[in-house]
C-alpha cells in the first residue's frame, strides 16, 4: 500500500496546479435538490455508521468513484454525475472532506487501469485508502424516462458497517442528456522505442525465455480477489536482459509493482534479426493473475 501511495504522490506532486480543488460554501445548494438530498443521506448514514468508540474528532476524507451504467460501462454521464454528487456531499457537512476526483483520473492514468475495476468494493478501498480516503462511495445508474435513477454503496472507516441506498435519483438536464451521448476518450500509450523492431516482424526470430517467474500477488490483491491480465512492453537488448519495462495495462492493489519488479529481471535467449545475428527487439508480455 505504502508503495502504491508513494508512486501516485509523486505523479500527483509533479502536476499539483492540475489537481487545485475548489471550495464550496458549507451546505450550499447544488443545481439538483435531489443530489442534495442523497448527499444529506449519505452522511447520516456515515455518522450512524461509525466505529465503536471512535473518537468525536474522527476525520472523515471521502472518494466517489465513477458511476456505471448497469451494464457495467463508464460514460461521460456516469463520471460528472459522480463530480456532482461530490460537491453535493462536500457541501453538507464540515465534518467530510472530499478527496478531489481529478486524483482519482490521475491514479488510474498512472496506474493504466481499468476502473471497472474499482466496483469491486475492497478495490475501491484499496483505491480509497491510496489517495487518504476513508469513506468509499460506489454505485451503478439506469436511465429512466423521468429521471436517472442511481444506487450507490457507501463504506465507511469499518468496512463491516457498509450500507446501500437505492432510491437515489437525478434530473435529466440538456447538460446530462448530451453526456450521455459522449464516450469517454480512450488513449493508446504511446511507443517510446518505435525505431526498435518488433519481436514478431518479419525475418526476426522472437526471444525465448529462460527464466521468466511470474510476479507474486499481494496481500491486498488477495484480499480483494483480483484476478485480471496486465500488459507490459518490453525493451529485450542483444544480450537477453530486460533494459526497459512500459506498463500497458496494469492491474490495481500494488501488483504494478511486483510486475515491474519482477519484470526487469527476466532473462531471454537474444532475439535473431535477418542476418542471423542477436539484436534488440521489443517483445510485449502478457500476465495473467488468478486468485485461488
Amino acid at each position: 500500500m505504502v508503495r502504491a501511495q508513494q508512486f501516485i504522490a509523486v505523479f500527483l506532486l509533479s502536476y499539483a496546479s492540475v489537481f487545485f480543488v475548489s471550495v464550496t460554501p458549507l451546505a450550499a445548494q447544488t443545481r439538483d435538490p435531489k443530489l442534495d438530498a442523497l448527499a444529506d443521506e449519505i452522511v447520516r448514514g456515515v455518522e450512524k455508521n461509525k466505529p465503536e468508540h471512535a473518537p468525536k474528532n474522527l476525520a472523515i476524507s471521502f472518494l466517489i468513484f465513477d458511476l456505471h451504467e448497469a451494464t457495467g460501462e463508464t460514460t461521460q454521464l456516469g463520471i460528472h454525475l459522480a463530480d456532482e454528487l461530490s460537491a453535493a456531499l462536500g457541501s453538507r457537512s464540515r465534518k467530510m472532506q472530499a478527496v478531489d476526483r481529478t486524483n482519482l483520473r490521475a491514479l488510474i492514468t498512472q496506474e493504466h487501469l481499468d476502473d471497472s475495476f474499482f466496483q469491486k468494493e475492497k478495490v475501491a478501498l484499496w483505491g480509497a485508502t491510496t489517495l487518504g480516503a476513508n469513506v468509499v462511495v460506489v454505485g451503478t445508474m439506469e436511465r429512466g424516462s423521468d429521471a436517472i435513477h442511481l444506487k450507490l454503496r457507501v463504506t465507511g472507516p469499518d468496512p463491516e458497517k457498509s450500507f446501500t441506498l437505492d432510491n437515489g435519483a437525478a434530473d435529466w438536464t440538456d447538460e446530462r442528456r448530451a453526456w450521455q451521448g459522449q464516450p469517454v476518450p480512450q488513449f493508446a500509450p504511446a511507443n517510446p522505442w518505435k525505431d526498435v523492431p518488433n519481436s514478431t516482424d518479419k525475418g526476426y526470430s522472437p526471444p525465448v525465455c529462460i527464466d521468466c517467474p511470474q510476479p507474486p500477488s499481494t496481500e491486498e490483491a488477495r484480499r480483494a480477489g483480483v484476478s485480471g491480465t496486465a500488459t507490459a512492453l518490453l525493451l529485450i537488448g542483444e544480450d537477453g536482459s530486460v533494459r526497459e519495462v512500459r506498463l500497458v495495462q496494469g492491474l490495481p492493489c500494488d501488483l504494478n509493482f511486483q510486475i515491474m519488479s519482477a519484470v526487469k529481471d527476466w532473462r531471454f535467449q537474444p532475439a535473431k534479426g535477418p542476418d542471423g545475428k542477436s539484436v534488440t527487439v521489443q517483445l510485449t508480455a502478457i500476465l495473467n493473475f488468478r486468485q485461488m
